[in-house]
């Protein structure tokens, strides 16, 4: 499942990621609408959106209108910082999700959370093999439950670390971790970067997929680490 947080606001996308952890749900950030709009007409797939509208007027209301017109089996959230317009609120409540910026933070999760994950059968590509597994890739399946990969019929354990470092990039997918943002989330300060690099080789060893004809962990010499979904698989190429 992937969900498009469009918004020029950099701190909205962290939001909604940590809204969604443990979902397995992939999270891209789009800076705007039209930048949505072509991916959309690319063929790109979303299950959800969450645009941020800073001030809510009658012109989002046309725009949503569109969007859903053209897209009705995707689910649309508008968070805004301001509504200029009280009276389009009842209108807008029938066709989206409107959210406040100013409601508590946790509040804020769970309402991102509930409507983007109804059912918490979140799906990464897709969840549908069962409740506890998450498809990585067509070929390649997570079991939260039992911590192990099913890569092509192969299975691969997942001890300890590997599994919590395969967690965090699923959490952060769609985006580039560094070395350090990777010791500080799994680990701590005191372990050494190359520790962590061992752990990160072992992992990408048991990530290869055939069909993609790449390992699904990609690294960037000054950017970092990043887990490759179906949206950014063209990545595996540059």
């Amino acid at each position: 499942m992937r969900v498009a947080v469009v918004s020029s606001d950099l701190t909205l996308p962290f939001l909604i990621r940590e809204s969604l952890r443990s979902t397995g749900v992939e999270v891209l950030h789009i800076g705007d609408l039209n930048s949505l709009l072509c991916l959309l007409k690319e063929n790109i797939a979303f299950a959800g959106i969450v645009w941020h509208v800073p001030v809510l007027m009658h012109e989002q209301l046309l725009n949503s209108e569109k969007l859903i017109g053209d897209y009705p089996h995707i689910r649309l959230m508008l968070i805004t910082d301001e509504i200029r317009e009280p009276s389009l609120v009842p209108i807008m409540a029938q066709q989206v999700e409107v959210l406040m910026r100013s409601e508590p933070e946790d509040a804020q999760r769970t309402s991102i959370r509930s409507f983007l994950v109804p059912s918490e059968t979140a799906e990464t590509g897709s969840r549908s093999v069962a409740q506890n597994e998450i498809v990585l890739m067509p070929d390649i399946t997570l079991n939260l439950d039992l911590k192990y990969l099913k890569n092509q019929g192969r299975i691969y354990s997942l001890p300890g670390k590997e599994f919590e470092l395969l967690q965090y990039f699923l959490e952060n997918r769609g985006r580039f971790v560094t070395i350090k943002e990777i010791l500080l989330s799994v680990w701590d300060e005191y372990t050494s970067p190359e520790n962590a690099r061992q752990y990160i080789f072992k992992l990408r060893r048991k990530l290869y997929s055939e069909q993609a004809n790449t390992n699904l962990i990609i690294h960037r010499k000054g950017i970092g680490y990043t887990l490759l979904g179906e949206s950014t698989r063209f990545l595996a190429n540059f």
